[in-house]
């Protein structure tokens, strides 16, 4: 019975041959190969045996079989060998469609320039002599040499001192051309040139005053423009030397220095600067964080009148609320809701309480409401809070009050000796107007 067994390539390649169990499957972990004891199941490529190199019987389809000898490689297809990896020709051969080993190409190639250099129409090689002005060339066989005629090809000047003549000739020595005929008395010996005079000197072997040549009119004159501090920069020109410093504004702000190794601009800080928000929806309202910086408010502003449903992140403009709290007003149509209105109250005085009279108006009854405690004449026209009450029934102690003396409402004909109710007292405190 087969066993699989999991190992690693370098445990089962380190195991003997003869060490391993033909009856177990071996999957490789790191390397995916799959062997049956010592037989590999899962190669792509096999080697064919020396020294036939003969193809098996019953071939793996899509495995690929090699010949060692010239590196042919086939794959069987299920119904015959087909050639993937064309052999290795070992010869260089005309019309041959294989590839060919480095060895035949080198082979082919020396044996090339072999028969070159042996044949006598070949040129080995080519010599300039500089002192016969001429071209030898030397044959392959190494022995045969010839000369290459320069006839009409100039290569050296010839010069006659007694007669100044200055001759090209060629490599025969003859003269080509027409010759140049130099002055023999008078050489300049050398030159100069005055910034300042713009002027040529010239000095002769055989004079001792010079020969000055004024070219001022063939000189451009360059000078320095006047200072424009608009263009940047400002340009003076000394003994026609050129200098160029460049203009630094002094406005406040400005961050460019001079500096010995040439202009210079700070880092720029801009932890004072508002950045750039990279997330904001277009058209959001902007508001400030902790740090100065704005964020996406998530509200956005609305327009001159309110939204038929009214978003709970859209602000409302001036006009908007205008136009919503007058159509308020127009659909409460106040001038005839308020026909019948109470009369103001000319005579009253403030503080006072108000009731209610014939009619439905209301009028000032005179009496205004006490403090926390009762005062210490009590009036008829002062009327007690629930404090002051209680404070006086909690100064008196176990004082009863007779259920007689109680009274439910309080009006002007109650006496002293009575104690209003705590609902009494609530109404005479609270007054309502139904509109």
């Amino acid at each position: 019975m087969l066993e699989w067994h999991v190992v690693n390539s370098a445990t089962y390649y380190a195991a003997e041959s003869a060490s391993l169990n033909s009856d177990f499957l071996y999957f490789l972990s790191d390397t995916k190969e799959i062997y049956k004891g010592a037989v590999p199941f899962s190669q792509a490529v096999e080697m064919l045996s020396a020294p036939d190199y003969t193809l098996p019987t019953t071939p793996a389809r899509k495995r690929i079989y090699v010949n060692p000898s010239n590196l042919e490689g086939k794959i069987y297809d299920g119904s015959q060998w087909v050639t993937i990896i064309k052999p290795v020709s070992t010869a260089v051969t005309e019309n041959d469609a294989n590839p060919v080993s480095g060895g035949a190409v080198k082979t082919y190639v020396d044996d090339a320039i072999a028969d070159l250099a042996a044949s006598d129409d070949v040129m080995a090689s080519l010599v300039w002599n500089e002192s016969a002005h001429k071209l030898t060339y030397t044959m392959a066989d190494g022995t045969t040499t010839h000369d290459v005629p320069l006839s009409g090809l100039a290569v050296d000047l010839s010069y006659n001192s007694t007669t100044g003549a200055l001759q090209v000739v060629d490599a025969s020595g003859t003269a080509l051309g027409t010759a140049v005929n130099l002055d023999l008395e008078r050489f300049i010996q050398s030159a100069s040139y005055d910034h300042q005079t713009r002027k040529i000197t010239l000095n002769f072997n055989d004079a001792t005053d010079p020969l000055e040549i004024d070219v001022g009119d063939l000189v451009d004159t360059y000078t320095a423009a006047a200072e424009d501090a608009s263009k940047g920069a400002k340009i003076t020109v000394t003994n026609n030397e050129f200098a160029v410093e460049a203009i630094v504004s002094a406005a406040t702000g400005n961050q460019l220095q001079k500096t010995a190794q040439g202009l210079f601009v700070a880092a720029y800080d801009d932890s004072d600067v508002m950045k750039l928000v990279a997330s904001a929806t277009a058209g959001d309202v902007a508001t400030l964080n902790g740090q100065g910086q704005a964020t996406d408010s998530g509200y956005t502003l609305g327009g001159s009148a309110m939204a038929a449903t009214p978003g709970a992140t859209t602000l409302a403009t001036e006009a908007a609320v205008a136009a919503a709290i007058s159509a308020a007003i127009t659909a409460l149509d106040l001038d005839n809701r308020f026909a019948e209105k109470v009369d103001k109250v000319s005579s009253a005085t403030a503080g006072n309480i108000a009731t209610f009279v014939s009619g439905g108006n209301i009028a000032d009854t005179g009496k205004t409401v006490g403090g926390s405690t009762l005062a210490a004449s009590p009036t008829a026209n002062t009327v007690a809070t629930e404090a002051a009450v209680k404070a006086y029934a909690d100064s008196v102690g176990d004082l009863k009050v007779a259920k007689t003396d109680i009274v439910t409402t309080i009006d002007s004909t109650g006496t002293n000796s009575q104690v209003p109710s705590a609902a009494a007292a609530y109404a005479a405190l609270s007054w309502k107007t139904t509109l």
